[in-house]
């Protein structure tokens, strides 16, 4: 890919949503990833009761992911609060 420079900017986002929008959403973000994470822990469970290893673990993989996003979520609501 080059570098090219013109006239637009690519962060029409930013200029329309202010600090305090991106903050609400990225709330918002953390609070939904949250609940999916609780959805998924719940799942593992029953894929372990069923006997299913690979399929629980690969959901327990899918969880560990999902934290860590989270965790990188909440470091970018800190740093623009």
């Amino acid at each position: 890919m080059q570098n090219h420079e013109h006239g637009h900017k690519h962060c029409d986002i930013a200029d329309s949503d202010g600090p305090d929008e991106l903050t609400v959403f990225l709330e918002f973000t953390l609070k939904h990833n949250v609940s999916h994470t609780a959805e998924l822990s719940s799942l593992a469970e029953k894929l372990r009761c069923t006997g299913n290893t690979v399929a629980t673990e690969k959901v327990l993989s899918a969880l560990e992911e999902y934290n860590k996003g989270n965790a990188f979520l909440k470091e970018a609501i800190d740093a623009v609060k």
